[in-house]
């Protein structure tokens, strides 16, 4: 898979996403995170509930639904757990996957975030194994462009690795390590609308766990734009993003793509007053590749907690019942 690449090109992409504007600020309106962290009330969270609902943009992200990666970052010195159980390989893998998740906020402007995906076997198919299909992370740092202060940028990389004697339906069989430049910037004349811009390159380097690409996507190192916005309506963030990947071997692929999708963050009362954020997502997909066409649809759920937000909020609870 080696072969002459572009690798100028992407370092200099890579780098001139980390060169912070000298004393600009950013100005960002709605729910963009700026120098401190955004909050947001949802509807049913009034009184009662003291203690607002941290929600960024960024929290739109669900892998398989909405995949775009977004400036914000994880509040300074918190610490948040994800949970996004792969519910349809019940009904068709022989294994089931259930991906955990740590994103640790270092400060305002950086973040990092390590993943886990376990498998286990499926009680109603075949399956006869359990383990560790691949490990993920992640590093990103948030800055503001000097051209526009209402734009908020960051940039950052990530590896994914599968690991060896993995199902062979659970990996690509290889090694992914990515760096990208973000951005993104409120809408001017609608609120709670935002655009964003993702570059990205993406080196892909054989590994020994046993695994097969899909055939729409890119087999090589590849180059990717992604660009579209992002509306939310009290609990519900509507998506559309337009992306194009670029594969720089000698049979150059073209691959396109046009993504609506939906993430809905499911309010308390319906969780049962749960600690943490429930999350449903949908995305229908349809993609261009080699003089084919696919339809995907997607359902994802997912589960988050933020440590330090549920302690705050267990003390303010407990003092509360004190006082009464």
């Amino acid at each position: 898979m080696t072969k002459p690449l572009p690798i100028p090109l992407a370092i200099l992409l890579f780098l001139a996403g980390l060169q912070p504007a000298s004393g600009a600020t950013s100005a960002a309106a709605g729910l963009v995170a700026t120098e401190a962290p955004v909050y947001a009330t949802l509807p049913d969270e009034g009184p009662q509930n003291p203690l607002k609902r941290f929600w960024t943009w960024s929290d739109s992200r669900l892998r398989g639904v909405f995949e775009a990666i977004l400036p914000d970052t994880q509040e300074r010195r918190t610490l948040r757990l994800s949970v996004q159980p792969h519910f349809s390989d019940f009904l068709r893998e022989d294994h089931v996957r259930l991906p955990v998740g740590v994103v640790y906020g270092f400060n305002r402007k950086t973040e990092g975030e390590i993943e886990v995906e376990p498998y286990f076997e499926n009680p109603f198919k075949d399956g006869s194994m359990s383990g560790i299909a691949n490990l993920r992370a992640s590093f990103k740092r948030r800055w503001t462009p000097a051209i526009d202060d209402k734009v908020d940028a960051a940039a950052g990389f990530s590896i994914v690795r599968p690991i060896a004697g993995s199902p062979y339906d659970l990996t690509d069989g290889v090694n992914r390590y990515s760096i990208f430049s973000t951005f993104a910037r409120p809408s001017s004349n609608i609120k709670d609308l935002e655009g964003f811009l993702n570059l990205s390159y993406d080196f892909i380097t054989p590994s020994k766990a046993d695994g097969e690409i899909r055939k729409d996507r890119p087999q090589d190192d590849f180059g990717k734009i992604v660009t579209g916005v992002l509306y939310r309506k009290e609990a519900v963030t509507y998506g559309l993003s337009l992306g194009w990947e670029h594969t720089f071997d000698g049979e150059t692929t073209n691959f396109v793509s046009i993504t609506p999708s939906v993430v809905y963050l499911v309010p308390r009362r319906y969780t049962f007053d749960m600690r943490g954020q429930w999350q449903v997502g949908t995305a229908v997909e349809l993609r261009r590749y080699g003089g084919e066409t696919d339809l995907n649809v997607r359902l994802r759920v997912r589960w988050r907690i933020d440590f330090k937000k549920a302690w705050r909020e267990w003390r303010e609870r407990r003092n509360g019942a004190s006082d009464g």
